[in-house]
């Protein structure tokens, strides 16, 4: 399942629960297309924020249930809860593996990073060399560029056991030289950083 759907949801205080409780409903198939990878919200970031991630096997896939949800009375089960809900579609890097739930948090770090027009393949290439050994420290979960909204980005996420965890394994990936990608940094215009931990029904835990 090449195609990954990040809805965002932000919650009025207090509204995580619920909106949990929602999604949770509307994501039971076979009510629903896609198959659900995961439901986080923000521990460290924005707060009071749900971002729910779904699997897609084709474009046409994707657009038929975004079409579905947005001519929905409660687009995704979350209307009465909802601040402001976004949707955003993204391509997994091509030389990566489909998502695989299982336990590998509970602390996800989620990085959005905008790329400049001309540099979403070469932003590829540069991940494709430098994975392999970034992720003899620590796994990664997706990485995958958007195909709508706000101009090129890419999205990647992040499992660790802990913050501690985190944080070593980001400085011996520098410490050694594997990461970040070489020429990569060069091709970045923002970077947008945030720790999410895992709804209880989530299946990347």
């Amino acid at each position: 399942m090449s195609r990954i759907e990040a809805i965002t949801i932000t919650t009025a205080i207090g509204g995580v629960k619920e909106a949990f409780d929602r999604i949770h409903a509307f994501t039971q198939p076979p009510a629903v297309g896609g198959t659900l990878l995961g439901a986080f919200t923000t521990e460290i970031g924005e707060l009071n924020k749900v971002l729910v991630l779904r699997a897609f096997e084709t474009d046409a896939d994707a657009a038929e249930d975004r079409n579905r949800a947005q001519l929905s009375a409660d687009p995704y089960g979350v209307s009465s809860v909802a601040a402001s809900l976004s949707v955003s579609t993204y391509a997994l890097f091509p030389f990566l593996e489909p998502v695989t739930p299982g336990t590998s948090g509970p602390f996800y770090e989620v990085r959005t990073y905008g790329i400049k027009p001309n540099a979403v393949q070469a932003t590829i290439d540069a991940w494709e060399k430098a994975v392999p050994a970034r992720t003899r420290i620590s796994p990664l979960t997706l990485a995958a560029y958007a195909l709508d909204g706000p101009g090129p980005r890419f999205i990647n996420i992040w499992p660790y056991a802990s913050l501690d965890a985190r944080n070593a394994s980001r400085a011996q990936a520098v410490e050694e030289g594997t990461w970040p990608p070489k020429g990569g940094p060069a091709n970045l215009t923002t970077l947008n950083s945030e720790i999410y931990i895992p709804a209880p029904f989530s299946p990347l835990q």
